[in-house]
């Protein structure tokens, strides 16, 4: 195993630069004890962010053979499913002070372990269709925070620093699909998946000021 270059270790570097940073609400978030529900939803999706940083920190600084390659590969979106159905509990959490929403927590983390177990095993048999269905789940769950959102912001306007932090990660997703990106920093090479997470960056930060701003646990029902 030898360290990648290029365009590859700069993607794998960004990667680890956003997972450190997204450590930061997570010990402040640990700090508030007794640890509320809300907190608790939040410190799962901000962990699962670390993780999948670090995964594709794994992924992108290390030259593996294609095999090793595409299971790594596979075995990530379990994580980046569970990260954005988490994301989703947490927004609606918060922005329904936790009214109904056992029943809508269990059925949206079961429908994402069984998408989780399909797309582990279309990677393997098609993977040129893992990434479709996976953008299907996406492009779903960003409609509805949006909408959730924009409820919530008529309500109370610090909610928007979470529309704020969704609306640079789509313009994110939009630079991640110009593969024509490329430019140098130094010696460093970035390409699309360089300037979206830059922009994940951005949106980390934003996030964590919305959830600094909403930090009302005491207000929330257990």
């Amino acid at each position: 195993m030898t360290i990648s270059n290029g365009t590859e270790f700069t993607t794998g570097l960004t990667d680890l630069i956003n997972g450190i940073v997204a450590l930061i609400p997570i010990f402040y978030l640990l700090r508030k004890r007794p640890l509320s529900r809300r907190n608790r939803l939040w410190i799962t999706t901000l962990s699962l962010f670390v993780i999948v940083s670090f995964l594709g920190a794994m992924i992108h600084m290390f030259e593996y053979s294609e095999g090793i390659k595409m299971w790594m590969r596979a075995l990530i979106y379990p994580f980046i499913c569970l990260m954005l159905s988490y994301f989703v509990l947490s927004v609606r959490y918060d922005a329904d002070k936790g009214n109904n929403f056992d029943l809508f927590y269990k059925i949206h983390i079961g429908v994402t372990l069984v998408l989780s177990v399909v797309l582990v095993i279309f990677n393997y048999f098609y993977t040129f269709v893992t990434f479709r269905i996976f953008s299907v789940f996406c492009l779903v769950n960003m409609i509805y925070i949006i909408i959730i959102l924009i409820k919530a912001a008529r309500k109370d306007r610090r909610f928007l620093w979470y529309f704020l932090a969704v609306f640079i990660f789509i313009i994110g997703n939009i630079l991640q699909l110009n593969r024509g990106i490329y430019f140098k920093f130094g010696d460093l090479e970035f390409n699309n998946n360089g300037a979206y997470h830059f922009t994940t960056l951005i949106f980390t930060l934003l996030m964590f000021k919305g959830i600094k701003e909403l930090d009302q646990s005491e207000n929330h029902q257990e």
